[in-house]
């Protein structure tokens, strides 16, 4: 229920009014239900942001098992209106425990990210949560500067920017 609602208050933006200046372009979520499939509330949020031109960005999850050729499952990065993101370290490795699977679209700094704390404070995390937000910025960046993009533009956009890796994921730099 609380995914559904920030979904909706946050494309409505502040006034509350869809369609406005205020409305959300791009929506970050560094969080993960795992494999637990969500609720058709969460789909439908989903899909109706989607639809009104809203990029949504997900962290990939942190219960990969190192190999490439399996899949971990996260919600709500599985969608398929949701851009993906698994985590690289410093060398552009894969995080050994960023999820891995055809739904992971980019990767990006995971590792040892320097990030605000509670009552002001700083401290260093890891995780697709910490990797996912730097393509949520490139994104902001692009919709800053080229106007209005559909999210199958921005995702095209990005794809075609980004570092192919060795490995296979491409690296949003």
């Amino acid at each position: 229920e609380w995914l559904t609602d920030a979904i909706y208050v946050a494309v409505a933006g502040p006034d509350g009014i869809v369609g406005t200046d205020d409305d959300a372009d791009v929506i970050n979520m560094s969080f993960s239900s795992g494999d637990e499939v969500p609720p058709q509330e969460v789909t439908d949020a989903i899909s109706w942001a989607y639809d009104l031109g809203v990029v949504l960005v997900a962290a990939a999850g942190n219960d990969g098992d190192g190999d490439l050729s399996t899949t971990e499952s996260s919600w709500p990065a599985m969608y398929d209106e949701v851009i993906a993101v698994g985590s690289v370290a410093y060398d552009y490795s894969l995080s050994p425990w960023s999820n891995t699977g055809d739904y992971v679209e980019l990767v990006a700094p995971g590792e040892f990210i320097f990030s605000t704390y509670l009552d002001g404070g700083y401290t260093v995390w890891s995780g697709t949560s910490m990797a996912a937000p730097h393509v949520t910025g490139v994104v902001a960046l692009m919709l800053a500067i080229y106007g209005d993009l559909s999210p199958d533009t921005v995702r095209e956009m990005l794809q075609s920017s980004a570092m192919q890796l060795n490995y296979g994921y491409k690296f949003v730099q």
